[in-house]
């Protein structure tokens, strides 16, 4: 009996185990099998190539297609990564090998784990395509290591002088508070505006070296370390000129200076006799500017789409401001040019402001638009004045006058230095035509102190010989104006 039931068991035990082994390789096991009851490994979802090299375990395994509505396909996100390697490279990222794709392969990757990738994204979310030269991509500037080394401008001014202190000239002969006319004002006159210098410093394959945008092999942070740049500047106005005059039949011309004891090339020939009860007055002003400038200059080259970049400059400034006005009259009864000139007579004072010194300022660009920027640039100095001053009185054919009570020529001459300070703004906007063309409209003031103006040297004492020799340098001036100009780096 013992032996019957022995036998029993073992028949059903090998019986479990020959249907477990049909349902696993999938085969009938006495029913049609629709893979809904009989147990088998979940599916492996379809694969592409891996970035990572499967273990030789899991690959040894055979794999079975699944029943169809078994199948639950995972979807898997693209990127637009094939240009994911040249960008990481090419802003100076460490890639590992592992992880790059065969040339030409459709593997999805992941966006990089930095932001730093970020930053050579254009405004409309493409990468501008370091590896082939395009560093501007739609953003219309450089990258910071393709900046080109060279840059030059070149421009025109359109700009003007305040009004300085009145000084007046003519009143109505016998109606004295009938002020007539004073020293003119300066009309608004035309000027140039040129720049030139060059960038150096920073890091990476051409930041240093000057190399086009194709030859950096990473235009990465290497590349936008701060660069520096000398620029001379040098700009001028020409003919900020102003006249006036007052023309009287009847001879009711007279000045308010006093000219008593000073002659007309002799004794008995006093000076009034030609500038009071005149026929006719005319005032005249001429002015010129020069400014030269060395700068150097401190900046980050901004990276594509940059919204604001910051300069900082330092340097030297030589400005000069000279200043000439003129006192014509024509004696009553005669015009000018009659007779040889001896009967006009001329007040002539020319004083120069020649203004050495350093300054400090900066720029502010605001990229607005892809290739329109708002800026504003000021500059601040501290300088040493170096004043000549020369005044003269004579008359139409050239003769000198004289000072009564010393006989000397009325022909003086003196110098002086001083302390003076110089403030300038440029606000305006640029268009960046191209990666190498910009152009520039905007608007200039500038402020002067500590300036010697001629209308200040000026005694109301025609005689007083030691206050045409006292300078005066406590004035100040304001030039300002519009200016534009094209751009051109190489």
């Amino acid at each position: 009996m013992k032996t019957i039931c022995r036998f029993a068991i073992a028949l059903a035990i090998s019986g479990m185990y020959a249907a477990d082994a049909q349902a696993q390789t999938g085969q009938p096991a006495g029913y049609p099998s629709t893979g809904r009851y009989a147990p088998s490994l979940l599916p492996l979802p379809a694969t592409q190539p891996s970035w990572r090299s499967a273990p030789a375990e899991l690959s040894a395994v055979p794999q079975q297609s699944p029943p169809a509505q078994v199948v639950r396909p995972v979807a898997y996100p693209e990127y637009a990564t094939p240009t994911y390697h040249s960008v990481a490279s090419a802003r100076g990222l460490d890639v590992p090998e592992s992880v790059v794709a065969p040339e030409g392969s459709s593997v999805a990757r992941p966006l990089p784990p930095t932001s730093d990738l970020s930053e050579a994204i254009n405004s409309d979310g493409a990468y501008p395509d370091v590896a082939s030269g395009d560093c501007a991509g739609d953003c219309g500037v450089d990258l910071g290591c393709c900046q080109p080394r060279w840059f030059g401008y070149a421009g025109g001014l359109v700009m003007t002088r305040d009004r300085p202190n009145k000084t007046w000239t003519t009143y109505e002969t016998g109606n004295n508070p009938n002020q007539l006319m004073y020293f003119p004002d300066a009309d608004w006159t035309g000027g140039a505006e040129v720049r030139f210098g060059r960038v150096f410093g920073g890091g990476g394959g051409c930041g240093g070296g000057g190399g086009s945008c194709s030859s950096c092999d990473s235009c990465g942070p290497s590349c936008n370390d701060d660069l520096c740049a000398i620029e001379v500047v040098y700009w001028g106005l020409w003919g900020l000129d102003g006249t006036d005059s007052r023309y009287s039949p009847t001879n009711q011309l007279s000045t308010p200076i006093d000219l008593g004891f000073v002659d007309i090339v002799g004794p008995g020939s006093p000076a009034s006799l030609i500038f009071d009860n005149a026929r006719e007055h005319r005032v005249t002003r001429k002015d010129d500017v020069n400014n030269l400038e060395i700068n150097l200059i401190h900046f980050n080259m901004p990276t594509a789409c940059d919204s604001v970049q910051i300069q900082w400059l330092a340097g030297f400034r030589f400005f000069k401001f000279d200043d000439f006005i003129q006192f014509g009259a024509v004696s009553g009864g005669n015009e000018f040019g009659s007779n040889g000139g001896i009967n006009e007579a001329y007040l002539d004072v020319d004083v120069e402001n020649n203004l050495y010194g350093f300054q400090v300022g900066g720029r502010a660009d605001w990229r607005f638009a892809p290739r329109w920027r708002l800026f504003a640039a000021p500059k601040f100095g501290l300088y040493g004045n170096d004043i000549n001053l020369n005044t003269q009185l004579y008359r139409g054919d050239g003769a000198l006058a004289t000072f009564a009570s010393t006989g000397n020529q009325f022909n003086l001459n003196n110098d002086k230095v001083d302390v003076a300070f110089i403030g300038q703004i440029d606000i305006g906007t640029t268009w960046d035509i191209s990666q190498r063309w910009s152009a520039t409209i905007g608007y200039r003031a500038m402020a002067c102190s500590g300036i010697a103006l001629a209308d200040d040297q000026v005694p109301a004492y025609l005689a007083a010989e030691n206050d045409w020799t006292d300078i005066e340098s406590s004035g100040s001036l304001i030039l300002h104006g519009g200016f534009a100009g094209l751009e051109y780096r190489w």
